[in-house]
């Protein structure tokens, strides 16, 4: 019977190259795992996962591809207009999808576009810039035209969406507008002629004929209130021309309504008095955010855009290409 005739020494040497085989096709399988809780790199087994291994820094929080977040898909992207260039109209959609009741606080989940995965031609050299960071601000639940507003967290219920504007809105006179919830009065905000809002506020007012107190307004009182039209604040004119004559006090040109008819329709028909009116009714807030970015510049391109949500700690809530 053979016998083989080498020493222990050489038996601990033949072990040790075996396992440096092992460890070696391991490696090239892409199966090693280089630090305790670190992404697994190489392996395509979830989406989420990046092998670029990109990453950015904004305040204490470092911004990881390679991390999943426990909402990871629970809050989604929807591109809603990503083509504008001027900040104040290109905005993006977040929907609440998988969430608890209690909602889920988006406030300071940031969002990144895709500038720092493809080269750019800077002065003849193809670089890679950095990626541009937001952050989602506070916002005012109620939202309210005279006076601050009080800010706070942006909940997001089940099934509610927030528009994440790029910009502002434009006009700052004679107020500011922030980050709101939108509500049933909001319609009067969209119908203000100076101010411009984007997208569009698909919002329903209550009707002006069911306000409390119409019922008992004077015949020509009644019959201007039934033929208003919702979410717009009647203009009174100090002087308004009816064919040869000038008329004083007239709304919307309508002449010759009483005084208590004409302070009926200023306490009851505007934004300011919308809300007070009916902020405690149990349906007043509508299921959207309108949370603006504040920002001047252009945030998605127009085409081969990433788009990436990331939570409060830095991690992938979810992502879209075009």
């Amino acid at each position: 019977m053979f016998k083989a005739n080498y020493s222990k020494g050489e038996d601990v040497l033949f072990i040790i190259g075996i396992v440096a085989v092992i460890f070696l096709m391991l490696l090239g399988r892409g199966k090693f795992i280089p630090s305790m809780g670190g992404p697994l790199i190489g392996t395509t087994s979830t989406s989420v996962y990046s092998s670029s291994g990109s990453s950015s820094q904004i305040g204490n929080t470092t911004l990881s591809e390679g991390n999943a977040s426990p909402w990871y898909g629970k809050v989604t992207i929807q591109s809603g207009n990503t083509y504008e260039i001027q900040p104040s109209r290109e905005y993006i959609y977040l929907y609440a999808q998988d969430v608890p009741v209690e909602g889920v606080n988006i406030t300071g989940w940031s969002l990144s576009n895709g500038k720092g995965n493809k080269f750019t031609n800077l002065g003849g050299n193809q670089v890679k810039l950095q990626s541009d960071v937001a952050v989602i601000p506070q916002a005012a639940k109620l939202f309210i035209t005279k006076g601050s507003n009080f800010l706070g967290p942006i909940i997001l219920g089940k099934g509610e969406k927030a528009a994440i504007i790029t910009g502002d809105v434009q006009n700052k006179n004679p107020f500011v507008v922030t980050s709101f919830k939108v509500n049933k009065c909001s319609g009067y905000l969209e119908n203000l002629p100076t101010y411009e809002f984007y997208p569009y506020m698909y919002t329903s007012c209550p009707y002006p004929a069911a306000e409390v107190g119409v019922e008992s307004l004077d015949d020509d009182c009644y019959k201007f209130v039934r033929s208003m039209a919702t979410c717009r604040t009647p203009k009174e004119k100090d002087s308004t021309r009816i064919g040869n004559n000038i008329e004083r006090g007239c709304v919307d040109g309508v002449c010759g309504l009483s005084s208590q008819c004409k302070a009926f329709i200023a306490s009851h028909y505007s934004y300011e008095s919308c809300v007070a009116l009916h902020s405690e009714d149990k349906d007043f807030y509508l299921p959207e955010w309108r949370v603006y970015l504040n920002k001047s510049w252009e945030m998605w391109a127009n085409e081969r855009e990433t788009i990436t949500l990331f939570d409060k700690e830095g991690r992938v809530v979810n992502k879209i290409s075009y």
